[in-house]
């Protein structure tokens, strides 16, 4: 009965760490969307703003589920179940925020960025910048698959409130690297037409979208 008694004390006096580890959580995710449009809008000032702020955001959660009465809960179970959650929740947004770390950085440097430059007749430069950009893409992905696995034991969780966070989180995760594959299709593709033995001719045409056409009108 004292031990029961001990687990419950100690219990009431990690819910507020655990609701201000939430509330660190939900900023950081609204965070990372935020990065992630910017990054779609190649805004890499807004990303990185929004990347910092997540991971301010996440290391205040972390610390907010550390601590004795935690480290003492966090094998109990059921009781410590919350705390497990939050120290994997915040690990999948630190992956994720490395991610974007890294997209933020391969963008800065292609050539439409300003930073490489395209020579004339001469691709080298956004050759060589597509290889490197696919290089940061399977980083970031591994990056995204480290958070995903993070996230797998609290989805499966009983309790809706720790599995309904972490579902959302997954679905965020795998919209992320549909997204990630559909850019290393895109790179692949680009570093095949700019190779130096590459020899092909492309046939540009274009439409006018404001016509109503199923093909987006007029070519």
């Amino acid at each position: 009965m004292v031990g029961v008694l001990i687990v419950l004390g100690l219990a009431a006096s990690v819910v507020p760490k655990l609701q201000a580890g939430r509330a660190g959580l939900n900023r950081a995710k609204t965070d990372i969307q935020s990065a992630r449009q910017a990054l779609a809008a190649k805004d890499l000032p807004g990303a990185r703003a929004a990347l910092d702020r997540a991971a301010r955001n996440l290391q205040q959660a972390s610390q907010a589920g550390r601590g004795t009465a935690a480290a003492i809960l966090r094998p109990v179970p059921l009781v410590g179940s919350p705390l497990k959650a939050l120290r994997a929740a915040t690990r999948a947004g630190q992956e994720g925020v490395t991610a974007g770390r890294i997209l933020s950085d391969a963008i800065d440097h292609f050539p439409t960025s300003g930073h490489t430059a395209v020579d004339g007749f001469n691709l080298a430069g956004f050759h060589g910048a597509t290889e490197t950009g696919a290089k940061a893409v399977e980083e970031a992905d591994r990056h995204l698959v480290a958070a995903r696995q993070a996230l797998q034991g609290p989805a499966g969780a009983l309790l809706p409130q720790i599995s309904g966070p972490a579902r959302e989180m997954l679905a965020m995760l795998d919209e992320a690297h549909r997204q990630l594959a559909a850019g290393a299709r895109g790179l692949s593709l680009f570093a095949d037409l700019t190779a130096a033995d590459t020899d092909a001719r492309l046939l540009i045409l274009s439409q006018d979208s404001m016509e109503l056409r199923a093909t987006g009108g007029f070519v």
